[in-house]
């Protein structure tokens, strides 16, 4: 079997293209994580000013 230069840099290209693809899986699935850590944190946030809220209007109508 007679390997070329053309089949090295071929063989260079795919295996950077796949690298490529696999940084772009990481990086699309760190960007996701980042957006379900900040809308847990919004939930969070929302219920405990609503649970704060609701204390706030019962205890005025025990007065």
């Amino acid at each position: 079997m007679n390997i070329g230069a053309s089949d090295i840099f071929i063989f260079i290209g795919k295996t950077l293209g796949l690298i490529e693809i696999a940084l772009s899986a990481v990086m699309f699935l760190f960007h996701a994580s980042i957006h379900v850590r900040d809308n847990r944190d919004l939930y969070r946030k929302f219920v405990e000013d609503y649970n704060k809220n609701y204390e706030d209007i019962y205890i005025s109508q025990d007065l």
